[in-house]
Formats: structure tokens, sequence, C-alpha cells
């Protein structure tokens, strides 16, 4: 029954959403109109639920619209990006609010993903590798200046945001606090210079199209921001992109502090996509991975001691956990099939003089 009353609910806002375009012009009264979902709807805690679905207008892939509560975050995403990249990005078509849900029709851009087109065709990975090189170069071309107080600023909050994660320790915090936040920002203060510029936010291979006419454009800007970090595009490029075999050398990066914040930006981002959320499983990695670079790189002895040994606790500790989990699982398993065992026995027992009574009748 839910299926079906929710499936009501989208056709009803599908159908709405047609009487706006028509309202609009966008379509004709005579066009053939055909709304196709797209696979892995969006769930973000800021826009609630998210469908997308692919237009389709006389036969031929026009648009995309997504479909939330509300979706004005995600419109301003889209106004930032575009001050410095509107040739780049879908372009919005039409933005309508209203008091039930939102909807947003934006560009449909011909072409196939990088994702796509690797796992298709993976003798093209290097190809395809150094085409994002230079199309990333490009992009760094569009930085503005800015300053060591700035991107303290911004590494600060950010820190901060994790300290508030609700799955974060007192431990965590007090690492955080102690160790992982002074030795960031002394990192940063070895940089020559500080630029900023607009970031899409989640640079990999699904989020990157290669047009038809050969060039590349990126899509999906949920996690578009001005950061000064925007070199871990890359680092996240190699180490998120799934048709990926080439996974970045971290002994090649130049400036740790990038690396240092695509991790624990990572965490962030994770938070930010669970609708029901629990702690990523992925977070003792990024969380080990931050301290064991900050032990590499720092001038402290005392913190590369204490980070050492913490690493080693922490390690030992996450696996020991695990086990004792997977032994909870298979004693909770096996105590629910001895009781339902029991529990079937029981009510045999107990309905037999009834089964027996039943049993004279019939004879």
């Amino acid at each position: 029954m839910r299926k079906v009353i929710l499936e009501s609910f989208m056709d009803n806002n599908l159908e709405k959403i047609k009487s706006k375009l028509l309202e609009e012009k966008l379509i004709g009264a005579e066009d053939q109109i055909c709304f196709i979902p797209m696979v892995g709807a969006f769930l973000r805690k800021d826009y609630r639920e998210m469908q997308k679905y692919i237009v389709e207008i006389n036969s031929a892939k026009k648009y995309i619209v997504r479909i939330s509560k509300d979706l004005k975050l995600l419109v301003e995403k889209h106004k930032l990006i575009s001050k410095d990249f509107k040739d780049l990005i879908p372009e919005i078509i039409l933005y309508n609010k209203d008091v039930t849900f939102d909807f947003l029709l934006e560009e449909f851009i011909e072409g196939e993903t990088l994702e796509s087109i690797i796992k298709k065709n993976p003798e093209r990975e290097n190809e395809i590798i150094q085409m994002v090189l230079v199309f990333h170069k490009s992009l760094n071309d569009r930085v503005t200046n800015s300053t060591y107080e700035k991107a303290r600023e911004e590494i600060d909050e950010l820190l901060n945001q994790i300290s508030h994660l609700n799955y974060v320790t007192d431990v965590d915090c007090a690492l955080i606090r102690t160790i992982i936040q002074p030795e960031i920002n002394k990192l940063l203060a070895k940089r020559n210079m500080f630029q900023k510029r607009i970031s899409q936010g989640d640079f990999i291979d699904k989020n990157i199209i290669l047009t038809k006419i050969g060039s590349l454009r990126i899509v999906d800007l949920e996690f578009a921001r001005e950061t000064h970090f925007y070199k871990e595009e890359m680092i996240r490029f190699y180490n998120h992109s799934t048709s990926l075999s080439t996974k970045i050398n971290n002994q090649s990066i130049a400036d740790k502090s990038d690396e240092i914040y695509s991790l624990v930006n990572q965490i962030r981002l994770l938070d930010e996509t669970h609708k029901e959320f629990i702690a990523p499983p992925s977070f003792d990695h990024q969380f080990h991975h931050t301290l064991e670079i900050i032990r590499i790189e720092s001038d402290d002895f005392a913190y590369s001691r204490i980070v050492k040994l913490l690493n080693g606790d922490f390690l030992r500790l996450t696996q020991r956990i695990s086990e004792l989990d997977k032994q909870i699982i298979e004693k909770e398993q096996k105590i629910s099939a001895l009781l339902n065992s029991y529990t079937w026995k029981l009510g045999y027992f107990l309905l037999w003089p009834i089964r027996k009574i039943v049993l004279s009748f019939k004879s």
C-alpha cells in the first residue's frame, strides 16, 4: 500500500512540473514529455530526500529535474560556482518553490561520465587521467589571492565542525584540539602564498562528463564551496573515483595540509550524506591517516612519539572492537535461532490437546 501511495504522490508532482513547463513555454502542448528516474537519488541532511529525473521531450533528452522539500541551498551553490565556472556547469533553466515541494530544472549535458568511459574502456585510464590533469590546471588559473589568516580560519572552522559530530568522542576532540589543529596550522605557515578559488567539492569520475565535442564539464554541485584547499580535488579524484585502478602516491603531494584537509573534509562529507546518520566505517581510517601524516611531518618530537603510540593502540583497539562486534552478532543469531526453536516446540506442546479434541470431533 505504501509503495502505491508514494508513486501516486510522485506522479502528482510530475504532473505539476509538466504544467509549470507548459506555463513557462519550455514545452509545447503537443510535445511528448517523459520523466526517466535517475539511479541513486541523493540523500543529505540539508536537502532531506531528492528525486532526480531526466526529462525527455519528443524522445530527446533535454533537462534534468531535481525534486525535494527545499532546494534553496543547492540553487545558492549553483550561483556560487557559476561566478567563475559558468561555462563548465549545467545551466539552471528554472527554479520553482512550492508549498509542498521545490523543483530545479537544469540543462542536460550530452556526453558520458568518466566513470562510465573508464569502466567500459580500462585501457583509456591513463589518457583520461592526463585529460583531467590538464582540466584541473585550467581550473587553478581562476584563483584569487588570500592570506594565512583566512586559510587558518577555514581549517579551524572545518575542524570545529568535525569536533561537534555526534560520533566524535572526547578523546577524538582532544586530539583534534591539541595535535591536529596546531600542527596543520604550522604546515600552513610554511606556504609561500595563499590563494583560494571555488571548488565543485566532489571532484570524482562520476561527476565529470566528457561531452560529445571532447570537452570536460562538471555536475552535481551539492558540495560546492570557496576554499584555500582546492588542490585536494585531485587527491579526491584519485582516492574516491570508483573506476580508477591508479591511486595517488602520497609522497608526491607537495603540501601535506591539502592531504590532511582532504581527509578531515571527507569525514564531514560522510556526515552530510547520511540521511539516518551513524558513524561511518571509514572514520577510523581517515582519522588514523591524519594522525600518521602529522607524526611524519611534525617537527615536534613529543607529538611524533605520542601520535605513534596512539596510532598503534588505535588500530589494535579498532580491530578488537570489530572482532567483538562480530562475536556479538553471531551469538545474537544463535540465541534467536534457539528461541525460535523452543517457541515452536512450546507452541506445538500447548496446542497438542486442542488438536486432539478437534480430531476427536472430526472422527
